[in-house]
């Protein structure tokens, strides 16, 4: 019973000491490396084929359904923290078309940083059909993906047929465990784990091919009596990537200046061990005296420093200035900590001066001559402009 309690304790711990973040893309875009993270696991699924396209005369024409697009994944790619990585995901194949025949197209490949780095390729296009006939559906891909420790092709899309009265199916989507389902005469292939539902041909009846859902089903193919109809568009690609979240922390801070007018503003300088306060860039939530809740953007050039201004201190007297949170990565995939000590320190705000005045007085002088007025000792913070006026002039 103790041995469970303490495994249960170091595994809560551990929990609770570094945590598992994701960002999930399903359109093109960049990843900036969260503070303190080295090492990300990425999945890349490419993107689903376009189904082929009908039209046909006095005449049954049923297309072929695209296949599924690829996924991929390395567990330990290494990147650095606060620098920009590309991310690319594939757009679905558009459906075929017969006006001119143009089969379905191939779905974009989903990579990431480059496409040597990490990448998934996209499934094949189905055949079009002008006139009456059965379409081929797009054979699975077998081959392409780079850089993966792990490989899962797309499901092949179905044959249409004619004299059925079918179109083709979409292929499934591959997955994080398995090749994506081949389609089945109409019907797209299913879903497996996380990939894409391949998109429906039509049966006994006539229209445009069903899409492939995300990420990577292909597209269903088209069926045609005296008309023209498109494929269906292969579902679009994704891109996820995965980490760690470092725990941050500080030993101290300090402001400069340490007094200043009312108004004014102070530099914050955060210190803390280059483990505890990695370089990246840093979302900092700080209080200052009442105010709560402020924030500002910090970027840690050099492990274990950084700094930033705050906002304008509109309240005279001793402010303290407290960090609360460090957070670090992209909105909601970020890595938050909590700061509860070396997270304080004290600025003295000081009121505006009032108008000061006083009189020199001189027995005599002449036209020219000039006159020395010694300043008494200003103990209100600022530096007024002298003025001064001679009477009588």
């Amino acid at each position: 019973m103790n041995r469970i309690l303490l495994l249960f304790t170091a595994v809560f711990l551990l929990s609770i000491g570094s945590y598992g973040q994701s960002q999930i893309f399903i359109a093109s875009g960049t990843f900036i490396a969260p503070a303190g993270v080295t090492t990300v696991k990425v999945e890349c699924w490419g993107a689903g084929g376009g189904g082929g396209g009908a039209t046909s005369g006095w005449a049954i024409s049923a297309a072929g359904g695209g296949s599924g697009g690829a996924y991929t994944r390395n567990n330990a790619i290494s990147v650095v923290s606060g620098n920009n990585y590309t991310v690319n995901v594939g757009i679905g194949g558009a459906g075929g078309t017969t006006s001119p025949t143009v089969n379905g197209f191939s779905g974009g490949s989903s990579w990431f940083n480059t496409t040597a780095t990490l990448l998934a390729v996209g499934g094949n296009g189905g055949q079009s059909i002008s006139g009456s006939g059965s379409g081929t559906g797009a054979a699975a891909v077998s081959s392409g993906n780079s850089g993966g420790t792990t490989n899962w092709y797309g499901g092949a899309g179905a044959n249409g047929n004619a004299g059925s009265l079918y179109s083709g199916g979409g292929g499934g989507g591959a997955n994080s465990t398995s090749t994506g389902n081949s389609a089945n005469q109409d019907n797209g292939g299913a879903p497996n784990i996380d990939g894409g539902t391949g998109g429906d041909g039509l049966n006994g009846a006539t229209g445009v091919g069903g899409s492939g859902s995300i990420p990577g089903g292909g597209g269903g193919g088209a069926g045609s009596f005296l008309s023209t109809f498109a494929g269906g568009k292969g579902g679009d690609g994704q891109v996820r990537v995965s980490w760690t979240c470092p725990t941050y922390s500080l030993t101290s801070i300090s402001v400069s200046p340490t007094t200043l007018c009312i108004g004014s503003t102070t530099v914050v300088t955060l210190n803390g061990s280059a483990v505890g306060l990695p370089k990246g860039i840093y979302t900092v939530t700080y209080d200052a005296g009442l105010i709560t809740g402020l924030t500002a953007t910090m970027t840690v050039s050099t492990a274990g420093s950084g700094n930033f201004t705050s906002a304008a201190l509109n309240t005279a007297g001793s402010i303290t200035i407290k960090i609360t949170k460090l957070e670090s990565g992209p909105v909601g995939g970020s890595c938050p900590s909590s700061i509860s000590s070396g997270n304080t320190a004290v600025v003295t705000v000081n009121r505006a001066p009032a108008g000061l005045s006083y009189t020199v007085a001189s027995p005599s002088y002449c036209v020219g001559t000039a006159i020395t007025a010694n300043n008494a000792s200003l103990t209100t913070a600022g530096s007024p402009a002298a003025t001064y006026a001679v009477s009588p002039a």
